[in-house]
């Protein structure tokens, strides 16, 4: 999928495994938080020399986008089934952490997302058939803490990781996301 990207867009792509995922980097510890995530993607955008990129991210990388948005760190972010759209005690939160227990290894590490004021544009793609963020619930609370300026759009018939599923059709949708918010200056440096 990242070369799609890199191809559709002329932009070069980085898709890096998450910190203590398999094929990522080892995790220090057994347990991650978001904070860990963020830092270890950092360092990699930090050793390819980019300060700012457009930022993507599906499931737990969105939740990533997001913060890595809040650090001022994004041009542009699109989020794809993200996680963390909940409240500290909710039952959306609890019912996710128990779907990745009885599915297999688990990452219980929630933080509160929290209402975010985003500066960069921000794209939030939501999958009609999500199992894991089931609509609308898996995503409502993203809508109610987030500026009317963040563009939505429902990926009807597929579910919780499209790219698999669908991956010029997800590619498409990021790309022309990507381009219309991306200056003149900036398609011209490549």
């Amino acid at each position: 999928m990242a070369g799609q990207l890199a191809d559709s867009g002329g932009f070069e792509a980085c898709a890096p495994t998450m910190l203590g995922h398999h094929g990522g980097h080892r995790s220090p510890t057994w347990l991650l938080d978001t904070g860990a995530l963020v830092d270890d993607v950092e360092r990699r955008m930090d050793r390819l020399g980019w300060q700012t990129a457009h930022i993507v991210g599906n499931s737990l990388g969105g939740w990533v986008a997001f913060e890595l948005e809040r650090r001022g760190r994004a041009r542009t972010l699109t989020a794809i089934a993200p996680a963390g759209g909940w409240s500290q005690h909710s039952a959306a939160k609890y019912e996710t952490v128990l779907k990745f227990i009885l599915g297999g290894p688990a990452l219980i590490a929630a933080r509160l997302l929290g209402p975010r004021i985003l500066g960069a544009p921000t794209h939030l793609v939501v999958c009609e058939r999500d199992r894991v963020f089931p609509a609308p619930r898996g995503h409502r609370y993203f809508l109610k803490h987030m500026p009317a300026t963040v563009e939505m759009i429902e990926l009807d018939g597929l579910g919780h990781i499209p790219m698999l599923e669908a991956p010029t059709r997800v590619a498409d949708v990021i790309t022309d996301f990507i381009t219309r918010h991306t200056t003149p200056q900036e398609k011209a440096a490549g």
